[in-house]
């Protein structure tokens, strides 16, 4: 597979950012192999391939993956804040990933940003099953953060849905490369007859 890519697109790591998730699928054994046999494939990072709280044995993914020339990149290991300072402090990963969801919310993801930059951790936006405003909340926070991966971000979460109370898709091109809006705020509008049909109850609050 890694051959019939390359002879498509060119060498691995030029034009590609490949990000091998294994969602925490492998044991320590098979994690150390799989990650061997990645060195010379020019991978972007390697992302939670054994539990999250194996911190001991990701410790030393970290270091065979920093040998191969690729980065360790946690996920379900940073849920939270104090995960997150762990992690930090004991210097295992250099790449997080980081989600509106999965780390409870914009304003606690926006802290997580601001750390991970301290302490020259980069973040990967990536999402999980969130409608346009989670989205375009997201997009704002990565507009102004420093400290990214250059590419693979994702903001395709509204395209898994039938269908959108926002207009979000509509940032998105028939490339699936996500631009920010020109508009005021997050960018996007919410079509109140959509949010009707799907509400049953609607209550305005007035300034």
């Amino acid at each position: 597979r890694v051959q019939n890519v390359e002879k498509k697109f060119g060498p691995i790591g030029e034009k590609l950012f490949i990000v091998p998730d294994a969602n925490q699928g492998y044991n320590f054994e098979q994690a150390q192999q799989l990650i061997a046999g990645c060195k010379n494939i020019k991978l972007s990072c390697m992302e939670q391939p054994i539990g999250k709280n194996e911190w001991d044995k990701l410790k030393i993914l970290q270091q065979q993956c920093t040998e191969n020339g690729f980065d360790l990149s946690l996920d379900e290991s940073v849920q939270n804040m104090e995960a997150i300072r762990y992690a930090l402090q004991h210097r295992i990963g250099s790449v997080f990933s980081v989600k509106v969801s999965k780390n409870g919310g914009i304003s606690k993801l926006y802290d997580m940003t601001k750390l991970c930059n301290e302490n020259g951790i980069k973040c990967l936006f990536n999402s999980m099953l969130e409608y346009g405003i989670a989205q375009a909340a997201l997009l704002s926070v990565i507009a102004v953060t420093a400290n990214i991966v250059p590419m693979g971000h994702c903001f395709m979460s509204t395209l898994r849905f039938q269908d959108d109370i926002t207009d979000f898709r509509t940032l998105i091109s028939k490339d699936k490369i996500v631009r920010l809006s020109e508009k005021p705020g997050l960018g996007i509008s919410v079509d109140e007859s959509k949010l009707a049909s799907y509400s049953s109850k609607i209550e305005k609050i007035s300034q």
